[in-house]
């Protein structure tokens, strides 16, 4: 893959941004005035997206959303009700699945779906690209972390079933999954959960400490 003033041409494959997922990368930013200087080691949304001739579906969860033309997304939105919370308590977890043919890209990123965030502000983004199996396999969601190298496949499934819980019209994503060998993932997923998780104040004291009953080893 060669880079020419922050321009990446594509592999022999078509695709433009390679990871093998064991590294974090940082979102491109546009220039924002004359002698503004552009890094070309950081990765655009086009990029990550790219040949999006080739994708069959993209899934994403993200709190907001307002890119229009790259590419045009469906408009079928959960956890709707949210929005009233102006933000507490609220699903904020940015994760991007694209489905091609022969691989499937998992992206976890701190950026919504905004202009804004991808083009002016710093965030972190990590992705990696799996394999496609010859036939479905739904066992690796649902075995012990102790029999798999990884629990990347069930923790995907269990939190895009999560997600997914009051559109059933997308329920198809959890069959897509089982498409996909992610026996080589080279990281864990850990999701969040949206709530004010607390029993008196929304923020923990100034002496708040754990004690060894809070902790436990392995």
């Amino acid at each position: 893959m060669e880079v020419d003033n922050c321009e990446l041409h594509p592999d022999d494959d078509g695709v433009v941004s390679y990871s093998d997922g064991s590294t974090f990368f940082l979102n491109r930013l546009k220039p924002i005035g004359r002698g503004t200087s552009v890094r070309c080691d950081g990765v655009t949304l086009p990029e990550l997206f790219h040949p999006v001739k080739t994708l069959l579906r993209v899934f994403i969860a993200t709190f907001t959303c307002d890119v229009s033309c790259y590419p045009p997304f469906p408009d079928v939105i959960a956890f709707g009700k949210d929005r009233k919370k102006k933000g507490v308590a609220c699903h904020h977890p940015k994760l991007i699945v694209l489905q091609r043919d022969e691989s499937l890209r998992v992206i976890v990123t701190s950026a919504n779906l905004v202009p804004k965030q991808w083009d002016y502000v710093t965030n972190t983004v990590w992705w990696q690209d799996f394999p496609r199996r010859t036939t479905p396999d739904y066992s690796a969601f649902f075995r012990s972390i102790e029999d798999l190298k990884s629990d990347f496949a069930a923790q995907l499934a269990g939190f895009v079933a999560s997600l997914i819980v009051d559109v059933p019209s997308q329920a198809h994503w959890v069959n897509e999954l089982a498409k996909y060998n992610f026996g080589q993932a080279a990281c864990h997923l850990v999701a969040s959960l949206p709530g004010v998780h607390t029993q008196s104040s929304y923020y923990l004291e100034a002496n708040y400490c754990l004690s060894v009953s809070n902790c436990s080893t392995s």
